[in-house]
């Protein structure tokens, strides 16, 4: 949206255009008021209004009508649009959800800090199909699997499961303009920046952050297991 915003004001043409936000969540930001503050903020700077919980129940594409249903009231309210951007609510795959595995959410249940399954002991899960209340980001997932390899290298060999995580993720957020909020928390809600207290203030340095140097770090170093510059903090013993 606000990448949009932006390139249409870069174009001369932002007055033409009528950009509207409708969200099932109730903030802009959930996972930490910190930084939905900083979005609600840069939201109105745009002029952008919004529509908090308001559940996108259909879409008609000949007549080009999208439906939402008020989460208080379930009031049916149906939007015309020239162009929808879309996205759909997470889900665990089927054959975790249909399964004893899944939690009542749908997700793979687990301990928030050690990961382990609270039924199945020698069942453990991270990333985007864990029931864990964190965000499905990279970064979380990345900070989730040191956690998991060493606690499951610790039940193997009849130890504590002595590493938890403390429910820390990231979401770098394009706002426009080459800049970027840089978004970091843990469990709680709790900012947790790395660079600096005032991450909620967009930044260039922070967007050539994540253009240039995450995506180096993402396919060279993470999906090799060498994120931490140790190899065999990813590696199981078995």
């Amino acid at each position: 949206m606000y990448l949009s915003e932006s390139r249409w004001r870069e174009q001369g043409v932002r007055d033409k255009i009528d950009i509207i936000y409708y969200s099932a969540l109730p903030v802009m930001f959930p996972p930490c008021e910190k930084f939905s503050k900083a979005l609600e903020s840069i939201r109105q700077k745009k002029n952008i209004p919004v529509h908090f919980k308001h559940i996108l129940k259909s879409i008609d594409k000949n007549s080009k009508t999208a439906v939402f249903e008020k989460a208080d009231t379930k009031e049916q309210v149906s939007v015309e649009y020239d162009f929808l951007h879309v996205v759909p609510p997470q889900t665990a795959p089927d054959f975790i959800a249909k399964s004893p595995l899944a939690a009542e959410s749908g997700f793979c249940a687990a301990n928030q800090e050690t990961l382990q399954h609270p039924k199945y002991s020698n069942v453990f899960s991270c990333g985007d199909s864990s029931s864990i209340p964190a965000s499905k980001t990279a970064a979380a997932i990345l900070s989730q699997v040191p956690v998991l390899v060493n606690n499951i290298n610790q039940l193997v060999e009849g130890k504590d499961l002595n590493a938890k995580y403390n429910g820390y993720s990231s979401c770098p957020l394009f706002v426009g303009d080459k800049k970027l909020l840089l978004a970091e928390f843990k469990y709680g809600g709790v900012p947790h920046e790395t660079f600096s207290k005032n991450q909620d203030t967009p930044a260039m340095a922070y967007y050539y952050l994540k253009k240039e140097a995450f995506p180096r770090v993402y396919f060279n170093l993470a999906s090799k297991g060498n994120w931490y510059g140790n190899k065999t903090i990813f590696k199981p013993k078995f």
